[in-house]
């Protein structure tokens, strides 16, 4: 990628929620398992909300919930590609292993979604990213630009795919900081730290099973979606900011 930073300056946000048919045991044990996931996941705080567990870093880089119908794992700005997958399969490794009785050895999965936000930064202005994306992604048709006759300042949107794995919908398009700063929300950063020009581009890869799901199933899958995920968000990237 020739106007693209180097990885660390790119921001992103991974979410993997697992939506499972209500399990009431989840909320009897919240104080229990609150600090026994808090130490485990060495994350120092926690805090009971309702029907849910969190816990999180400080900074809020990394957080894990538990609720009576859905858990998962939010991740900011992982320095790896395999950091969010690790993290997830850990969770969810010691949800079954630990909790056999309450959160059972099969979970009825009623949705299964990882969903990847990211920002990469250009080393160029507005207008010629925008060129780039609507000439190598997104673009009008030339009887749409004629009959309308003028200038695009700004172009994006939805665009939804189904493969092997599932069905993944993406958004992307190019980014000023101020829309940056709309879109992945970093309490810690300061407004600086948001490229001034980015392409952002949001996956989301996910189906609806409504099955019974083993502990070794619901792992492979975590490592599946997680891969597929990235893979697809960089496809969008390589082809914009490549030469």
């Amino acid at each position: 990628m020739s106007e693209q930073s180097s990885a660390t300056d790119t921001m992103s946000e991974q979410l993997l929620e697992i939506r499972y048919r209500p399990n009431p045991r989840v909320i009897d044990f919240r104080g229990t398992w609150a600090q026994q996931i808090s130490e485990y996941m060495n994350l120092s705080e926690w805090r009971i909300i309702q029907d849910r567990i969190d816990v999180n870093d400080k900074p809020e880089l990394i957080r894990a919930f538990v609720g009576f119908r859905n858990a998962g794992l939010i991740v900011r700005n992982a320095t790896t590609d395999n950091y969010f997958s690790d993290q997830a399969r850990k969770l969810f490794r010691f949800l079954f292993e630990s909790y056999k009785d309450d959160f059972g050895v099969k979970i009825h999965v009623e949705r299964f979604g990882v969903r990847s936000k990211t920002i990469v930064p250009f080393d160029g202005d507005m207008r010629e990213l925008v060129k780039r994306y609507s000439s190598k992604y997104m673009q009008l048709t030339p009887g749409a630009a004629l009959s309308i006759g003028a200038e695009i300042v700004d172009i994006g949107g939805p665009v939804n795919f189904k493969d092997e794995f599932g069905t993944f919908n993406t958004t992307s398009g190019p980014v000023t900081q101020a829309e940056g700063e709309r879109l992945l929300t970093f309490k810690e950063l300061k407004d600086s730290s948001y490229p001034k020009v980015g392409l952002y581009v949001d996956v989301d890869y996910w189906r609806t099973p409504h099955d019974f799901y083993s502990k070794s199933e619901v792992l492979d899958l975590i490592r599946t979606f997680t891969t597929q995920t990235l893979v697809r968000q960089k496809q969008i990237c390589e082809l914009v900011l490549g030469d």
